[in-house]
């Protein structure tokens, strides 16, 4: 992204695999505020990284997600990104005190795979429309 003076890239490179995996990891267990708000942080320098190279037309670099082929940035990224800042914002606010009962079990897993699917889709429809776009052009 060419963001960061290139002695720094290593560190910089070390310093964002150990942050996710700690997000990660803080996420899983009780202690997840830490974890929502490191997690804000690491999408919020993501959106930062992609707004700045797409103002600067720089929209043939990977944007290194998951499942990317190379096909570049877009704006379309931007919002992924921000959609998901939402979404981990949204774990901040308060939570209900019931207890879960057996029917919330299967819920939450059809939600959650409904989420993974619907989000895999997303990624291939931006995949798909930044390669056709780098196509024509």
């Amino acid at each position: 992204y060419r963001m960061l003076p290139p002695p720094l890239i290593p560190l910089a490179a070390i310093s964002i695999i150990a942050a996710e995996v700690i997000t990660a990891t803080l996420l899983l267990t009780k202690a997840w505020p830490p974890g929502v708000a490191l997690g804000l942080l690491i999408l919020a320098v993501y959106a930062v990284a992609i707004l700045v190279n797409l103002l600067r037309g720089r929209i043939h670099i990977d944007c290194g997600c998951l499942g990317s082929r190379g096909e570049g940035i877009s704006y379309f990224h931007l919002a992924r990104n921000l959609a998901l800042i939402g979404l981990l914002a949204a774990c901040t606010l308060p939570q209900s005190e019931r207890t879960l009962v057996w029917l919330d079990y299967p819920v939450i897993a059809v939600t959650v795979a409904a989420c993974l699917l619907t989000y895999a889709t997303l990624t291939l429809l931006i995949a798909n429309h930044t390669r056709q776009r780098l196509w024509w052009s």
